[in-house]
């Protein structure tokens, strides 16, 4: 989800996103880095993470758009319905 966020904030023309967590959030502090937020501990106790959306090639974490994935689901249901279709005999007179 975050990572389809950025991509939309990308596209709006956003340049930097902020993320500013407390340093036991293990998860958030994990997917900040996986995602390529450059990680700073501030003198607050907090840790403060950017990303800058100019530089960073999102394509490459990120799976692709919602609608590029709902165009590939409704694809493949209808190669299921054709192949659910009974196939019509041919029959010799």
């Amino acid at each position: 989800m975050v990572d389809y966020v950025l991509e939309i904030a990308k596209d709006m023309g956003v340049e930097t996103v902020y993320a500013i967590m407390l340093p036991d959030n293990r998860r958030a502090l994990n997917l900040t880095k996986k995602m390529g937020f450059k990680l700073e501990y501030l003198s607050d106790g907090t840790v403060k993470g950017v990303l800058n959306l100019k530089e960073e090639v999102l394509s490459a974490k990120c799976p692709k758009p919602l609608a590029q994935a709902e165009e590939k689901e409704e694809s493949a249901s209808e190669k299921e319905e054709k192949e659910a279709e009974p196939e019509a005999e041919v029959t010799q007179l």
